[in-house]
């Protein structure tokens, strides 16, 4: 499985996705018009702050699950994201710089 990490995470966090065999991308510089190009075979997409638009979720054909670790939703496109097929996940507990990697742990790594 392929897990795109849209903003900054504290690497040493993503070590069991790493370990269950998962490949992980780190690329805290997409902004919403690279996103698109980025999302080639991303299955799990995991932002903060970065701007997911429908085009950056269509441009992803194996895209299964988008997760926003943190509180709101607003930079992401909620009807595209919420397509059947797909599953939007708001992890509000998440507040800290490293919590994407938090955020998703329990529910990809194994």
């Amino acid at each position: 499985m392929r897990i795109l990490f849209a903003d900054s995470v504290e690497e040493s966090g993503l070590q069991p996705l790493k370990d269950a065999g998962h490949e992980v991308d780190i690329s805290p510089g997409l902004g919403a018009g690279d996103l698109p190009e980025a999302m080639n075979d991303v299955d799990v997409l995991v932002v903060r702050s970065t701007k997911v638009t429908a085009a950056a979720i269509e441009s992803a054909a194996h895209l299964g699950l988008i997760v926003r670790a943190g509180a709101g939703t607003d930079n992401i496109d909620k009807t595209t994201a919420s397509a059947p097929g797909r599953t939007f996940l708001v992890e509000t507990q998440s507040q800290l710089p490293s919590s994407p990697s938090r955020c998703c742990l329990p529910s990809i790594a194994t």
